[in-house]
């Protein structure tokens, strides 16, 4: 950057900038760029760059200047302009291209752009929130901002844009794009009616299963496989895959859409135990409303719901579903994609285009169309991140270049010319699709399937196809008028009218219940009546369900009722009252006797039993003042109830009559409060138990069998197995409540092993059944990671690819080998086996590009390893950890201050992050829920106002140009940038290089402790020992159950073994993290 380079203008400020800045912001363009705006500002004109820069900047604001490159203009660069000024003076130029082209086939946006930049009439800069950043990677051309990435504006100031003169010509082509209807030849064939209905009626059978049933939720948010694929035979629609033929819930339509728009607007929700469980007060809410009510709350559900639309476009084939190295959207990218269709939609409306009546069929292009011109960029931003490992799209599977889409590929485009530029040998390189050119084949056909799948199960929109099955049409159904309308349809309303008259005259017939005396209950326009289906659930049973819904009830439904907290006066005043004709005596007979029945078992949780050997004892305190008022009930003559809250002052009362009475102080047993430590593991799966207690006992016996017992010492061993766990399956014991059971009873100090805990989670089915799948594989090694990411950047490697299992080893398919070998072998790249998958490979020397990161080998051989003991080492890992001293301070780190005309090392920079989140850790900064303070380090404040924007602080050149490199990624790259650099500092030969890797990660929280658990399988002990202490900085109670395997680690360093410092990491975060 020189000098005069351009400061961050902050909004869309209408402020003259001073000559310095305008200097700055020319001299981030082309000499010839510059040479063609001096002469079309009429400007005196000079070869020399300094003087052209200068020149501009000094005659910018001067109208006579501006006037007259204004009256250069033809008509696309005044209508380009024009466009501008009606924005405010800033827009996305892939969207200022789309508006401008939207009105002819040919390309009249580059001749009018290039009109204006060459008047100086606009710039190009990178919009990053409210600043404008006009410095580009490289340098401006008229036609080509300089950019590598980010949100790219065209930006005119108003003292330009104020002169230019809107005519009658210009005003209507700015007046903004409309739907237009279909004019086909052919009528467009219905895909498939809207589905409101149908889908009423599913989250409803939803819930009662959810109501009905433990329903687990997995990690990943979503509920197994066992329940998905019941909850498919109880769906009114089927999904077209069989749910047996998937493992997970987002790989199905109808049941995840229903599934994440529960979750999103609060229908079901997770509870303490992590099951699946309904929202009474929001369901009872819920189904109430009216029809375009219901409708409107799901709609918005689903535009915040994380269902993924993207991965269900049938056009697309998905070699990468990664948002990270893919550009599949992100969450929040669809969300708002989603928000701006239904704009769209609401705008067309508002302007009286639409009617109830006719429900007249849209031309779809226009939609896309439209959507193209409001925001081009609208679901996949065109950024291209960079990092010093390059593209960060490079290795993962379906990368075709920087311009292209990444991760996917088209099944509908057409094979054309032009793709010399991709390798010729993938597979998938043929249907490559360029971000440029092939909008259409990717976020058209994200609108198509928003139609066809959300919007129509909302109820709001049809689509129409052509005979070739492609989307052409669509049109809103009543329901969706009304949605955006926010009034009920006129079917609705004409049905409720004709109720209300129905139940002046003839009242019974209103009402929607037949209970007959069978004991069938049948519920007549089951989906207007959801409310009162919900009611009837509690105490009958549901035998079928379509335009009349059937239920039954009997002794045990009434029970569960009763359970349910229902009564027998409750439940028949609601069949009385909603029945159209009386209940049966025999009914109302069977009810009140099984009420009746219902009160003879009761089962009280956290009782206070009082029990004496003589009844005469009891009879005395029965009448005892102090003491009756607390007692319940006295079940038999030597045992009474004593009430739950008044248990301790009871237990003190006793004590004082005791006294007064010269008996002894009462004998106490608080089933509920047995101390930690009463039970301790003998192995990973015996249990002994230290005190002899009933209650105890009972819990155990639940999941576990009794071994032995000691009758003298009153202690007993018991074992878990397969068995005794299914046995407590039966009891409704699962993973949750007996580890929570076990862990309550044992020593603070003592953990489950990971042995156990695993068996507990495999018997108790916790990872559900396909857990595991096999794949026969064959483990390639290579001597630097650095040649296995050359390898699979190739596409038709990656097809090889099974995973990788460390930086330095990856697995292949078996299937896939052979022809690996060969085409391997053909590049240079010979296989040789025998080599030891413990040893560690050479190590990766530091990098000394902030580019990129080359292998330091000359002839690289890739080898077939072979499975022999692993070899230990004892490598020097001269790092300390605390509390016994402290870690490398900043003040001792290498980071020159002189300047530098060679190249940066990228841990020079690494130490200067660790030193910036030292500092902001003694100025005990506050961080935000959900952040760490390494998300303040790579802020944009602390890289552009605190690194580039303090002129007092001492840097390198080199150092400083890279400092302004990474300023222009957006944070969470510098972060993963960060994290990856810090990742590969762990493996460095100094230990200077290490402790900087230690210290940033240590800043990461539950970032870089994540990525410790593959460091945790190094063969270098060092390595190993490093990433235990980060996690005693860094981890949480998930990297317990890791570092428990670490203890057994006898890899040794300088300093210790690496069993050691994993106690210390476990101590740290138990206390850390205190259960």
């Amino acid at each position: 950057m020189t000098s005069s380079s351009p400061d961050n203008i902050i909004g869309r400020t209408s402020e003259k900038m001073n000559q310095r800045l305008l200097e700055g912001i020319f001299d981030q363009y082309t000499s010839a760029a510059l040479q063609k705006m001096v002469r079309l500002r009429n400007l005196p004109i000079t070869n020399k760059k300094p003087v052209a820069i200068k020149t501009l900047a000094q005659h910018f604001y001067e109208e006579k200047y501006i006037k007259f490159a204004l009256s250069q203009l033809g008509p696309g660069g005044r209508e380009l302009l024009a466009r501008l000024k009606q924005q405010g003076g800033i827009m996305n130029l892939q969207t200022l291209r789309q508006q401008v082209n939207s009105y002819t086939p040919r390309d009249v946006f580059t001749p009018a752009l290039r009109e204006v930049m060459g008047g100086a009439l606009a710039f190009y800069a990178n919009l990053d929130g409210d600043y404008l950043r006009f410095e580009g990677n490289t340098k401006h051309e008229l036609e080509e901002p300089g950019f590598w990435g980010g949100n790219i504006v065209l930006w005119s100031p108003s003292q330009i844009t104020d002169l230019l003169t809107i005519d009658a010509t210009l005003e209507a082509l700015l007046q903004p794009a409309k739907l237009q209807v279909y004019t086909g030849n052919e009528p467009p064939q219905l895909q498939q009616p809207a589905r409101f209905e149908a889908l009423l009626a599913d989250i409803f059978a939803f819930s009662r299963y959810l109501e009905l049933n433990k329903v687990k939720i997995l990690q990943s948010g979503d509920i197994g496989k066992r329940d998905f694929v019941k909850l498919n035979e109880q769906m009114t629609v089927k999904e077209s895959t069989s749910p047996t033929q998937v493992t997970k819930l987002s790989e199905l339509g109808w049941l995840s859409f229903i599934w994440c728009t529960m979750i999103a607007m609060g229908l079901a929700k997770s509870n303490s135990e992590d099951r699946a469980v309904v929202d009474q007060q929001q369901a009872s809410t819920f189904y109430t409303l009216p029809r375009y009510e219901q409708a409107r709350q799901l709609v918005k559900a689903w535009v915040n719901s994380r269902f993924n639309d993207f991965l269900r476009i049938p056009t697309l084939t998905i070699l990468n579903s990664s948002p990270e190295s893919g550009s599949v959207p992100h969450l929040s990218q669809a969300i708002k994609a989603r928000e701006l269709v239904l704009k769209l939609f609401q705008e067309t409306y508002n302007r009286g285009e639409l009617s109830e009546k006719e429900q007249a069929w849209f031309d779809f292009n226009s939609l896309t169309n439209l959507i193209k011109q409001r925001n081009f960029e609208f679901l996949i931003p065109r950024t291209k991140v960079q990092t010093p490992f390059g593209n960060s799209y490079s290795y993962g599977p379906g990368y075709f270049g920087v311009s292209y889409y990444s991760g996917f590929t088209s099944k509908i485009k057409s094979v054309g010319k032009g793709k010399s530029n991709l390798d010729p040998y993938s597979r998938d390189s043929i249907q490559a699709l360029s971000l440029d050119s092939d909008w259409d084949y990717v976020e058209g056909e994200w609108v198509a399937e928003v139609l066809s799948e959300p919007l129509n199960w909302l109820g709001i929109i049809e689509l129409g196809l052509n005979q070739q099955q492609r989307p052409v049409a669509f049109r809103f159904t009543a329901l969706g008028i009304s949605v955006l309308s926010g009034k009920t349809t006129a079917e609705e309303q004409a049905l409720a009218n004709q109720l209300r008259e129905l139940a002046n005259t003839a009242p019974e017939l209103a009402r929607p219940l037949l209970v007959q005396p069978n004991f069938d209950i049948m519920v007549l326009a089951p989906l207007q009546n959801l409310a009162l289906l919900r009611l009837i659930d509690r105490f009958a049973n549901q035998v079928s369900m379509g335009d009349v819904a059937m239920y039954r009830i009997n002794k045990e439904t009434i029970l569960r009722g009763f359970r349910g907290g229902l009564d027998a006066t409750t439940i028949l005043s609601v069949l009385n009252e909603h029945s159209r004709v009386p209940v049966a005596q025999n009914i109302e007979a069977s009810v009140r006797g099984w009420d009746s029945e219902f009160g003879r078992l009761v089962v009280r949780q956290d009782a206070t039993l009082l029990e004496v050997a003589d009844p005469a004892l009891l009879d005395q305190l029965m009448v005892d003042s102090n003491l009756a008022s607390q007692i319940v009930r006295r079940y038999s003559p030597t045992i009474a109830l004593v009430a739950s809250d008044k248990a301790e002052a009871f237990i003190q009362a006793l004590g004082n009559w005791q006294r007064n009475q010269h008996k002894k102080p009462p004998s106490v047993l608080n089933t509920g409060a047995l101390d930690k430590g009463v039970l301790t593991f003998g192995s990973s799966y015996t249990i002994q138990v230290k005190r002899s207690l009933p209650y105890l006992f009972y819990r155990l016996g639940q999941f576990a069998d009794l071994e032995s017992w000691d009758e003298a010492s009153q202690k007993a061993v018991f074992k878990l197995s397969a068995a005794s766990i299914k046995r407590g399956r039966t009891f409704g014991q699962d993973y949750s409540q007996i580890s929570s059971t076990l862990r309550h009873w044992l020593s603070v100090k003592e953990i489950i092993s990971t042995e156990t805990l695993l068996a507990l989670k495999g018997w108790t089915g916790y990872y559900g059944e396909t857990a595991l799948k096999t794949e026969r594989v064959i483990a390639l090694q290579a001597s630097s990671s650095a040649i296995l990411d050359d390898i699979f950047s190739v596409p038709r490697f990656q097809l090889a690819l099974a995973n990788r299992a460390t930086p330095t080893i990856v697995l292949v398919k078996e299937a896939e080998f052979e022809q690996l070998r060969g085409d391997l072998e053909s590049l240079g790249l010979n296989l040789v086996s025998g080599a030891i998958i413990g040893q560690a490979p050479p190590p990766v020397v530091a990098p000394t590009s902030p580019g990129f990161i080359k292998p330091m080998i000359n002839n690289p051989t890739v080898v077939i390893p072979t499975i022999t003991p692993p070899v230990v080492t004892p490598i020097v890992a001269p790092i300390t950890p605390p509390p016994s001293s402290t870690l490398l301070s900043p003040t001792t780190r290498s980071v020159p201050l002189e300047e530098d005309s060679g190249p940066v090392n990228p841990l020079d920079i690494l130490a200067l992050m660790a030193s910036l989140g030292e500092d902001l850790l003694k100025d005990k900064i506050i961080v935000k829920p959900g952040q760490d303070i390494c998300d303040i380090v790579v802020s944009d404040f602390v890289f552009k106002d605190v690194l580039l924007g303090d002129t007092k602080r001492s840097m390198p050149k080199p150092m400083r140009q890279e400092i302004q490199r990474l300023a222009t990624l957006p944070p969470t790259a510098r972060k993963e940038w960060l994290l990856e650099l810090a990742l590969l500092g762990m493996r460095q030969p100094s230990p200077e290089e290490r402790q900087v890797a230690v210290d940033v990660l240590s800043l990461m929280s539950s970032t870089s402790a994540r990525r410790m658990t593959e460091l945790l399988y190094d063969p270098e002990p060092t390595v190993r020992y490093n990433a235990c202490l980060v996690l005693a900085n860094a981890g949480d109670r998930e990297s317990l159950q890791v570092l428990q395997m670490a203890t057994e680690d006898n890899g040794l360093t300088r300093v210790g073994s690496v069993s050691k410092i994993a106690k210390y990491a476990i101590a740290a975060i138990s206390n850390r993290y205190p259960q």
